[in-house]
């Protein structure tokens, strides 16, 4: 039987041997994935000014240290979910980034994908699955629409190569919710931008058993006297 088909090998490791430069630094989790999406949504307003594209509103958009300290100095404000900071979060147009439940499925027997016998390893995976919503509101039902239509345009148009750069197994684009009012003010409008995610949660079980010793050993042809070459 041939052995390269009993590895199992997911997308990623394809990529890193098609590409040996490549290499895998960021660890995908639930939070890194939102905060992902949240540095995506910042570099749109970052590298694009809205009113170069038509846009009736001000994007101009620099976090540089004063607006890090103080993100209500932005035009539009950008940030996760659940940050209760009185003076920002009530500045609007604003854009929250919000994550729903995640899912964790096992796609091979004891969510083993590895090992290393030697130093007493297994390597394992999960695929998680989750779900990404971008909130953009506005106190106009309108602004709250175009907003919606600016931010979304790096998922929905580079959606691909987000992937692949941020090593998802999936990472798309799937629904926009019309407008409707947001829940916590009657005078403001919210359209959600729903993604979709789907990413390997992997880890190492590290055992703590002896470890293996060999030993060298030499073979003498009997004739010539002189070691085997091939051993």
């Amino acid at each position: 039987m041939n052995s390269n088909l009993t590895q199992y090998k997911n997308p990623y490791q394809r990529e890193i041997e098609a590409n040996q430069e490549w290499r895998q630094t960021l660890r995908l989790s639930e939070w890194n994935v939102q905060q992902i999406v949240t540095e995506l949504v910042v570099n749109q307003f970052m590298m694009n000014n809205p009113r170069d594209e038509g846009y009736q509103f001000d994007g101009k958009i620099v976090f540089d240290a004063n607006n890090l300290v103080d993100k209500a100095k932005s035009d539009v404000f950008i940030d996760n979910s659940f940050k209760w900071d009185e003076t920002a979060t009530q500045k609007r147009p604003a854009i929250i980034i919000s994550r729903s439940n995640s899912s964790y499925a096992n796609v091979v027997m004891n969510q083993s994908i590895g090992n290393n016998i030697a130093e007493s390893q297994q390597h394992k995976m999960a695929i998680t699955s989750m779900g990404v919503g971008i909130s953009c509101i506005s106190d106009n039902m309108g602004l709250a629409e175009r907003l919606a239509e600016f931010v979304k345009q790096p998922f929905l148009y580079f959606q691909e190569q987000i992937r692949r750069d941020f090593c998802f197994r999936q990472f798309k684009l799937v629904q926009i919710d019309p407008p409707q009012p947001f829940t916590e003010s009657k005078n403001h409008f919210l359209v959600m931008i729903n993604l979709m995610t789907t990413f390997d949660a992997a880890w190492v079980v590290q055992g703590q058993h002896l470890k293996l010793k060999t030993m060298s050993r030499t073979i003498f042809d009997r004739v010539a006297q002189v070691p085997l070459t091939n051993q």
